[in-house]
């Protein structure tokens, strides 16, 4: 019966640790990045000008822009749609294809392909 009781203190000590690391992981910046393949960069360039800021918007996102890589892409054509938001339970749970993102999305002209999509997190050591 003491062996169960230890087992039992044990893994609920565990497992609130592993929540609270969880919740702290969930909580921190986050941010999204849409690898976006085109052979009309200056068209996918102008519609982000245009459509980013209520995308944006729409999403929840603190800010938004597109990075065009002058190095260290995989293809030609190669451009990043990237989201910061202020927690991942933000970035992960918001709709991706509202009513605005597709009434923005259908004002896109240039032919593209989205070849992947990345959710990054800010890592840290801690405090010292």
């Amino acid at each position: 019966m003491n062996n169960v009781k230890t087992f039992l203190g044990i893994s609920t000590a565990v497992g609130l640790m592993l929540t609270l690391m969880a919740g702290q992981a969930w909580s921190r910046p986050a941010m999204s990045v849409l690898t976006v393949n085109t052979k009309d960069r200056a068209a996918y360039l102008q519609w982000v000008q245009g459509s980013g800021e209520a995308i944006a918007e729409s999403i929840d996102a603190a800010v938004g822009g597109i990075c065009v890589p002058s190095a260290g892409f995989y293809g030609p054509g190669e451009l990043y749609y990237w989201h910061l938001f202020g927690d991942h339970a933000t970035a992960l749970g918001s709709e991706q294809y509202n009513p605005t993102v597709m009434k923005e999305l259908n004002k896109l002209k240039a032919d593209r392909v989205v070849s992947r999509g990345d959710a990054y997190s800010v890592v840290s050591c801690g405090t010292r």
